[in-house]
């Protein structure tokens, strides 16, 4: 018998800025804000995830940022940093070595938003 908290969850993690993404796979009891914190500390495996890594970083550098769902059909709902990935993510097919299999996947993309207006 599985625990919850062994069930792996694929988890792709980018922003709307990148066609690509950065992926990894965590324990279904880890948290959105545990995941974003280690793929942006993680070594880049190549350029184009090098670049991903960075945008990452840059989004997070800021006081206010979204962290964004993407559900299947395009729908967005937001993601709270405390949210287990048990919580939100979905199952699809994946390719793998071996094939397709169903896995547990949460596709995530962060969003910063630049200060407005200046102060005084």
């Amino acid at each position: 018998m599985t625990k919850d908290s062994d069930i792996p969850v694929v988890v792709s993690l980018g922003t709307p800025l990148l066609t690509r993404a950065t992926r990894a796979v965590f324990p279904a009891q880890t948290t959105v804000a545990e995941c974003i914190r280690e793929l942006s500390n993680a070594e880049p495996a190549d350029a184009g995830e090098r670049r991903v890594v960075q945008q990452i970083r840059r989004e997070t550098q800021g006081v206010r940022f979204d962290i964004l769902l993407i559900l299947r059909g395009g729908r967005i709902d937001r993601a709270r940093p405390d949210q287990r990935l048990a919580e939100i993510a979905t199952p699809r097919e994946v390719r793998t070595p071996t094939g397709t299999a169903k896995m547990l996947v949460a596709q995530i993309e962060l969003q910063s938003y630049a200060p407005v207006g200046g102060r005084s």
